[in-house]
């Protein structure tokens, strides 16, 4: 990519593969993908928000299987599967 860009362009994320992005990010942050919160924000939505891209995440990472998912998470299948319910994942 370097080599075939206009001089004085920039190299934006989005020009890279998904995989690619996210092995990137891993290399970066030493682990996956993270989310910015809003410290101005009311604290239950922000929970909730956590949680949701937090499963939603381990979901994807461990392919749906929800023992693993839930493992990974550090709950229970059962906690995995209340929390699912409630924020609707």
């Amino acid at each position: 990519m370097v080599a075939l860009a206009d001089l004085d362009s920039t190299l934006m994320p989005s020009a890279l593969s998904k995989p690619i992005r996210q092995e990137t990010m891993r290399a970066v942050h030493g682990h996956g993908p993270e989310i910015a919160v809003s410290l101005t924000e009311k604290l239950p939505n922000t929970i909730t928000r956590i949680e949701r891209e937090m499963i939603r995440t381990a979901l994807r990472a461990n392919q749906g299987r929800v023992d693993a998912t839930a493992k990974a998470l550090g709950i229970s299948r059962k906690g995995l599967y209340l929390k699912r319910q409630r924020l609707g994942v």
